[in-house]
């Protein structure tokens, strides 16, 4: 992730598994700098680049199960601080900085597939908003100019409805958008094939 000071922060999973560590990167000279550890390991997690410069990790695997604890990362001091908790646990999650400045964070693995909640930066308190239309994790979230957010596609192991199914798991095809002045999520349909081409599933309209 690029930050402000024009460092970039890197997660280390060396071995594939939970990490606490973390790294800075200097363009110029090119070196690598060992930098604060995370209060928690965790993978599968989402990183946010916040307006006041501090950088929200949420979420995540943790120790075999899900988590909903959060941190903040200061790259002025190298320090995590550990801010309020999600209302529930998530990984494969999405993050999404609104215009506002508040946080918002949709679906995932486990039982918040279908629930978004809302973080507040200047109180760090987590607030439940509306639910997606179809659950769904390993989706996509894209903010529009016109100030909804967008989410489409992903993987629904739990439901099939208004998704095709594709061995080993069900891949959806439709989309939901949400408005940062609202709690309801709109559901639009997109006109999707999905066709295997040798071990890749590629998607098309």
């Amino acid at each position: 992730m690029l930050l402000p000071n024009g460092l970039v922060l890197v997660g280390v999973d060396p071995k594939q598994s939970l990490s606490q560590q973390n790294e800075l990167f200097n363009p110029s000279p090119a070196v690598w700098t060992v930098t604060g550890t995370l209060n928690t390991a965790r993978n599968d997690h989402t990183a946010t680049l916040l307006p006041n410069g501090l950088v929200l990790v949420a979420g995540g695997m943790e120790a075999m199960a899900f988590s909903n604890s959060a941190e903040l990362f200061n790259s002025s001091t190298g320090v995590w601080t550990v801010t309020g908790n999600l209302t529930t646990e998530r990984y494969y999650h999405t993050a999404t900085l609104l215009p506002n400045g508040l946080v918002l964070v949709a679906g995932g693995g486990g039982r918040s597939s279908s629930l978004s909640e809302i973080y507040n930066p200047s109180t760090g308190v987590w607030t439940a908003t509306g639910n997606l239309n179809t659950a769904r994790n390993w989706h996509t979230a894209t903010l529009l100019p016109s100030g909804l957010v967008l989410v489409a596609v992903g993987r629904n192991r739990w439901l099939s409805r208004q998704c095709r199914s594709i061995q080993p798991v069900n891949w959806c095809v439709d989309c939901d958008r949400q408005s940062q002045h609202s709690t309801l999520w709109t559901h639009c349909h997109a006109d999707v094939k999905l066709e295997r081409t040798s071990n890749w599933w590629i998607e098309y309209q």
